[in-house]
């Protein structure tokens, strides 16, 4: 079908499950603000400062990390190595445990840094020198690096050793 079968039914036959997915998390998104919404206003806006991160999660699982070894296994697949494909599906949940202790540690260690810098994007004051022309955005550029340092001034030597030593414990080259 792929390489003898008509273009465009082909194509609309492989893209459906990815528009369907798209719906449906379409879907979720919405009904969660309906749900929230429901709630209070005060609930709405908390969703809405934290629906970036939800945004990047889904993102680095579905998109990023999900296509690139979804990639991988079809063409290992595809070229009739199963143990490639079984090899690229144990690496995949290796980097998602990595990553889901990653982003607990940011999000958990840094989460309050990292959201009221988000909280000054979407104030009012921020919206001030925005509307200046050249230098609009350097406030929004010194609050980043204040975060930043903030983070960074966190993390000490003992810190960079222990993930030096997992990677080097993970990744045995």
């Amino acid at each position: 079908m792929m390489l003898a079968g008509p273009i465009v039914p082909t194509i609309l036959a492989l893209a459906m499950p990815n528009v369907l997915n798209v719906a449906m998390q379409s879907l979720v998104s919405i009904s969660d603000g309906w749900f929230v919404g429901t709630l209070g206003i005060v609930d709405l806006a908390a969703l809405a400062l934290v629906f970036p991160t939800q945004m990047t999660l889904g993102m680095m699982s579905a998109g990023a990390m999900g296509g690139g070894i979804s990639s991988s296994v079809a063409r290992a697949l595809g070229a009739g190595n199963r143990a490639a494909a079984e090899a690229a599906a144990v690496h995949a949940l290796v980097i998602a445990l990595g990553m889901s202790v990653l982003f607990a540690v940011v999000f958990v260690g840094f989460g309050r840094t990292i959201y009221g810098a988000l909280g000054y994007f979407i104030s009012p004051i921020d919206a001030i020198p925005d509307l200046l022309p050249v230098v609009g955005y350097t406030d929004d550029l010194g609050v980043l690096i204040a975060a930043a340092a903030a983070v960074a001034a966190h993390i000490k030597d003992e810190h960079i050793q222990k993930a030096r030593q997992t990677l080097a414990q993970w990744f045995k080259d």
